[in-house]
């Protein structure tokens, strides 16, 4: 309803991404993406191209994808998020959060606790910066948010702002001929957020909708115009 062709694609099978591909959709993956995969995201991404990365917590470790998120300056976490302010949970479960989304390029004025969030992966700004690589907050606990190592609650962070979704941009492959848009990777550490019974459940009266409309809205680089 929104301009948009929407098709599967198995990254095993293929040599290069399509070319009509503006933005890939990793959307609850069960395991970790092959050597193979790795590089073929790189090369598609190198080129213009934009990926979603959607992770529950889970036991599944992420070590491949976080070799190409190197070029980006994040990493997918192995903690589990707990909101430890009663305001920003839900029914006052600490793991289904009331989330924040700050104002940034995606969400244009802050929305504060309209977003449902549940069983949240921690994602990790790394410390590599470069000038051409920025990295923004899309959806942040309180300032009493925990992170869990592993999922244990005995091993867990100090109190803080905790990052669930982040999205990168990186300027350095744009050379002017051939690559004119930036690199963009987004990461968001719960496909609860975009779930059917969320969705059918609260509508338009949550920012979940929205959030994944304005999001994919960005990475396809689409202006309002060219929507419905």
């Amino acid at each position: 309803n929104n301009n948009y062709d929407i098709k599967q694609i198995d990254l095993f099978s293929l040599e290069k991404m399509p070319e009509d591909a503006s933005v890939v959709v990793m959307a609850a993956p069960q395991k970790d993406i092959t050597t193979a995969e790795r590089r073929l995201l790189a090369s598609y991404l190198q080129q213009g191209g934009s990926l979603m990365f959607i992770a529950d917590y889970n036991n599944t470790s992420f070590t491949e994808l976080n070799q190409l998120l190197i070029d980006y300056n994040m990493e997918v976490s192995d903690t589990r998020l707990r909101e430890g302010d009663s305001n920003h949970r839900f029914q006052d479960d600490a793991y289904i959060m009331r989330a924040i989304a700050p104002a940034g390029k995606v969400t244009e004025t802050a929305i504060d606790g309209w977003t449902l969030v549940e069983n949240a992966r921690g994602m990790n700004i790394l410390t590599n910066v470069k000038e051409w690589i920025e990295v923004e907050p899309v959806l942040t606990t309180s300032d009493d948010g925990y992170a869990e190592t592993n999922g244990n609650p005995e091993q867990s962070s100090a109190a803080g702002k905790q990052n669930i979704a982040l999205l990168s941009e990186n300027r350095g492959f744009i050379d002017g001929t051939n690559v004119t848009q930036s690199a963009k990777v987004m990461l968001i550490g719960s496909s609860g957020v975009f779930s059917d019974s969320v969705i059918q459940t609260f509508g338009n009266q949550l920012y979940n909708a929205g959030l994944f409309y304005y999001s994919i809205q960005y990475l396809a680089n689409m202006s309002e115009s060219e929507s419905l």
